[in-house]
């Protein structure tokens, strides 16, 4: 019916395939979840990565702050050497 057309998934995969998607392309549950999974490892991977990475110290982030701040205040982009 109309209004379970969205939400048949027979009727759904229909529609796909009537537009030209080829059923060579339909992963398996079997793939879906091995699929899911590697997502959450890279994720977690990433993560683990991130969180071994060194972190700049207060006084470190303080010093870059002003040296972006002090690039900021002098830089000139009309500058010849800057336009090359």
């Amino acid at each position: 019916t109309k209004d379970n057309r969205r939400h048949c998934q027979a009727c759904r995969l229909k529609r796909c395939v009537d537009i030209g998607m080829m059923k060579e392309f339909i992963l398996t549950d079997e793939e879906v979840q091995r699929k899911r999974e590697m997502i959450l490892k890279r994720k977690e991977e990433e993560a683990l990565k991130d969180s071994l990475r060194p972190k700049l110290s207060e006084e470190q982030q303080r010093i870059i702050t002003i040296l972006l701040d002090a690039h900021h205040k002098t830089y000139d982009p009309t500058y010849a050497d800057f336009t090359q």
